[in-house]
C-alpha cells in the first residue's frame, strides 16, 4: 500500500494515520480531545483542522 503512494499524493490512509497518532498522543497526555495536541504544537485553527480530519475519514 505504501509503495503506491507518491510524494504529494494524500489519501484516506494518511488522514486515518494522522488521526490515530493525534488520538494516541492526546490520550497519553490525559486529554480526551485530539485538538489539544494541535493546540500544543501551535497549529492555526485547530478546531477547523479537526473538522477536516473528521470529514475526510472514510
Amino acid at each position: 500500500m505504501l509503495e503506491d503512494t507518491t510524494a504529494g499524493d494524500l489519501s484516506f490512509y494518511h488522514f486515518a494515520v494522522l488521526r490515530q497518532a493525534l488520538e494516541v498522543i492526546a490520550l497519553f497526555l490525559g486529554k480526551p480531545y485530539l485538538g489539544y495536541v494541535l493546540q500544543q504544537i501551535e497549529v492555526e485553527n485547530p478546531d477547523e483542522v479537526v473538522k477536516v480530519i473528521n470529514f475526510i475519514q472514510p
